[in-house]
């Protein structure tokens, strides 16, 4: 599990815990409206009222079944919480990741936005437009399965670092690899 979502992990585990623990001994709603293990109001109290028998507490214990529905509307939200826990966030491009994939693979031919191998095929905005190359589908098709003298580099790069790259470049190329 990525090192992010086991941070995550753990405070979203409380607060599903939190969350099915409160619902489940305080808040499934009873038939009259009233909550569970809510005292009764003045009102409803018998005579003896100072002592407590043992079907007052035990209907405090039950679960009508209308209550069932909240319930499950309860566990849903707290699985939901968990599951939230271990699946990565949607997250836009690394660009940082994608600087040091550049850095470490790319610059020996493409340092500054250059082509050392053909100069007409650079990665500044005019010539990727010109060369139909401006969209990031486009320079990630490039990326991982090569073109002309350029490498497939599809077998060394995971799709992560494909899109983090092909996105720093699509974005220095736009500055003028400024």
């Amino acid at each position: 599990m990525p090192r992010t979502a086991r941070a995550r992990a753990g405070p979203l585990l409380a607060a599903a815990a939190a969350v099915w623990g409160g619902a489940a001994a305080f808040a499934a709603p009873r038939a009259s409206g009233q909550l569970l293990r809510q005292p009764p109001a003045a009102a409803e109290l018998p005579p003896s009222a100072g002592s407590t028998s043992p079907e007052a507490v035990e209907s405090l214990r039950q679960t009508s079944p209308d209550a069932t529905w909240f319930r499950s509307l309860v566990a849903g939200a707290a699985l939901g919480l968990v599951a939230a826990a271990f699946v990565p966030a949607a997250s836009a491009a690394d660009l940082k990741n994608g600087e040091a994939v550049f850095n470490n693979i790319c610059a020996a031919c493409h340092v500054g936005g250059d082509n050392l191998v053909s100069s007409e095929k650079t990665l500044k905005a005019d010539a990727l437009a010109k060369n139909g190359r401006s969209e990031l589908a486009n320079i990630k098709a490039i990326v991982a399965g090569g073109n002309g003298a350029m490498p497939a580099l599809g077998q060394i790069l995971d799709a992560t670092e494909i899109d983090d790259v092909a996105n720093y470049v699509l974005g220095k190329s736009k500055t003028g690899w400024k």
